[in-house]
């Protein structure tokens, strides 16, 4: 018999045939036919043509409910018509203007009115810079050289040291090590990093205390939705952190890259109560263009980012630029995407329709006997299959069937709604009940159908088991 997995990859390529086509053509000067790694799938990538609203279309043709929105970015949809007409009316001032904006102080402005502890900010172009940026300042304001992390957190690509322990795991839960995911780093970067488990606050709050002396900053996502989307957050953990990096003179940084205005105006630092030194900002920020952002107490900002000249004795001074940092068509779009999550407090509503799909999707597995883990947080969802109860850490997730969940997501996206393999899912301002209703009966004719191929189901002694055919 036949893989799902087969099935599926067939029933894609026969859907996605002039996606195929770019791909062959995209791959003689494209590695891996596309300009980022995010954007390839097996058995070749997805060709987007438009997006209006909820849904995009691909080069052939087919629309999809979209449940990726680019990476998270569009919290209003695509195409939203505040944001179109704020971009199109800044294009007619001209594109790169290489100099001050008004744009720039307006937007920082009404960030710090919903984020007081970031009293000072700078603009980048990408999540992965801000955070580098703001690991370099951690850096040159206490002195120290290592950054303590957490396995399994993702921040960006960009920072050599940081760039380990996201998707692969080394070590033991209790002691774990860097699992560097990426060739062409420096000679060793273990050496600046110290890694964290995120299952275990007592080692973890032991693990910085003993290397305080040598430590610039911890730095997390408060909730790692970019990284682990069913992780549950610890507000404990969190408070914790805040309290032991304060005694010791380590600087706290939250990633809220990912989510930055997703999980409340405010984002992970209102949600959860605790105040952080420094933040990285990005994705929705730039309403969908390229924009990012670092920034926190002004005392170490300043220090550190050039008012005055620094003491001969303490050179504080980072250098930090860039030709497209704060670009004003991104500028005018974070904005207009900004007055329209004041205007319109969706928030509350984001979280009913992730959780609606949520327990949808848990009451499709439990009827079919599928062993899964489904969560949601704010307006993200994610669901693993062959695991149960919450996902605390990457080492559960890892021992997932991470073939069934691709299969699935394969599924989803030939039944016409696009859940990327191995990612989470969000809603949009512009999915509607109904669309939350689609992808939880896409999702069980999908897995009605899987579970014939590749079995996740309840034994006899009723202890859920992995059978595959």
């Amino acid at each position: 018999m036949a893989s799902n997995g087969t099935r599926n990859e067939a029933a894609y390529a026969a859907r996605t045939p002039a996606s195929r086509a770019h791909f062959e053509r995209a791959r003689a000067t494209l590695p891996q036919g596309v300009g980022a790694r995010g954007k390839y799938l097996s058995p070749h990538p997805l060709y987007v043509r438009s997006g209006s609203g909820s849904r995009i279309e691909d080069v052939d043709g087919n629309e999809y409910l979209d449940l990726h929105l680019a990476s998270g970015c569009l919290i209003l949809g695509h195409a939203h018509p505040a944001v179109q007409e704020a971009v199109t009316r800044q294009l007619q001032r001209g594109l790169a203007l290489g100099l001050a904006t008004e744009l720039e102080a307006e937007l920082a402005e009404r960030v710090t009115k919903h984020m007081p502890h970031v009293e000072r900010l700078r603009y980048a172009t990408t999540g992965s810079e801000a955070t580098n940026m703001a690991v370099r300042v951690a850096r040159a304001y206490t002195g120290r050289s290592r950054v303590a992390k957490f396995e399994g957190h993702f921040h960006g690509h960009a920072h050599d040291a940081l760039l380990a322990s996201t998707a692969n795991v080394a070590g033991t839960k209790a002691d774990p090590l860097p699992a560097h995911e990426s060739a062409g780093l420096g000679r060793n970067p273990a050496s600046e990093l110290l890694l964290l488990s995120p299952d275990d606050c007592e080692a973890t709050i032991e693990r910085i205390v003993a290397n305080a002396h040598d430590l610039a900053a911890v730095i997390l996502e408060p909730a790692p939705l970019n990284s682990m989307p069913t992780l549950a957050p610890d507000p404990e953990l969190i408070s914790r952190l805040r309290d032991v990096t304060t005694k010791h003179g380590v600087l706290l940084i939250f990633d809220e890259v990912f989510t930055c205005f997703r999980l409340g105006l405010g984002g992970g630092s209102a949600r959860f109560g605790v105040r952080p030194d420094l933040v990285a900002l990005g994705k929705v920020i730039g309403g969908g263009l390229p924009l990012a952002a670092f920034g926190g107490r002004a005392d170490v900002m300043d220090a550190t980012l050039g008012v005055g000249e620094p003491a001969p004795d303490q050179p504080r001074s980072i250098f930090q630029s860039g030709t497209f940092s704060g670009h004003p068509l991104a500028l005018a779009a974070g904005l207009a995407t900004l007055t329209e999550l004041e205007r319109s407090d969706p928030y509350a509503e984001l979280e009913r329709k992730a959780e609606a799909i949520r327990l949808g999707l848990a009451d499709v597995c439990e009827r079919l006997g599928i062993a899964a883990s489904a969560s949601s947080v704010g307006s993200h969802f994610q669901i693993y299959f062959g695991v149960e109860g919450p996902i605390r850490d990457r080492r559960t997730i890892l021992g997932s069937d991470r073939a069934f969940q691709r299969e699935f997501c394969l599924g989803m996206i030939c039944g016409g709604v696009y859940w990327t393999p191995g990612s989470g899912a969000l809603v949009s301002t512009a999915h509607s009940a109904a669309d939350a209703e689609r992808v939880i009966e896409t999702a069980g004719d999908v897995l009605a159908e899987q579970v014939e191929y590749m079995e996740l189901r309840v034994s006899p002694d009723g202890v859920r088991k992995n059978i595959r055919r």
